[in-house]
């Protein structure tokens, strides 16, 4: 069987499982999510941390997607690292943007990326584990009128955006992040220069 088949068959056994969800996700090991297929040999809950913080991503830029064909459409732009084992490769995460045309800009500096969110307001974060099992991606954005970060996915098991020091998280521990162009933002900042 050909990869572009086996990749369509992983998405009918998950449209199966969980025929719509667009809903945010804070939690990978989730009942509704744990057990979707992603890659060759592994499910959501092992490796869908990056899946998860694309999708929740796209949901808070006004994007919003069937968790199930974000996980078919990362696949189908080949970026499972050594077939899912690594989960999403963290250095070609900015297909899935470019594929949707998104505006968004990469930083391999902590310190970058946490001061582009001060504009960009969303992104994503992809860092060591504490346990140095491998990486973990997760959402985070940043609340204008709060002055804080928030995060979907780093800690489990959650419920919500959660408050985080962003900093402390990025530190030692920072592999790269995105930062993703809100165009609500966007069409605000372009209003306010015209008035």
């Amino acid at each position: 069987m050909k990869k572009r088949e086996r990749i369509g068959e992983r998405y009918r056994e998950n449209s199966a499982m969980l025929p719509v969800h667009e809903d945010y996700i804070f939690d990978q090991n989730a009942a509704e999510v744990r057990s979707l297929r992603y890659g060759e040999k592994y499910s959501v809950d092992y490796n869908g941390c990056g899946a998860i913080a694309v999708h929740n991503v796209m949901k808070h830029i006004g994007r919003t997607q069937n968790f199930i064909d974000v996980l078919r459409e990362l696949e189908e732009l080949h970026l499972l690292w050594l077939g899912g084992a690594f989960g999403t490769k963290p250095w070609a995460l900015g297909r899935y943007f470019q594929s949707k045309k998104i505006p968004y800009r990469k930083y391999k500096s902590p310190n970058d990326f946490k001061a582009a969110l001060l504009t960009h307001q969303i992104g994503v974060v992809c860092t060591w584990n504490k346990r140095f099992r491998g990486m973990h991606f997760y959402c985070v954005y940043y609340s204008l009128k709060e002055n804080k970060y928030y995060t979907a996915n780093l800690h489990t098991p959650s419920s919500e955006f959660v408050p985080a020091d962003l900093q402390e998280m990025i530190n030692y521990r920072f592999i790269i992040g995105y930062a993703v162009q809100n165009p609500v933002i966007r069409t605000r900042t372009l209003f306010t220069k015209l008035t």
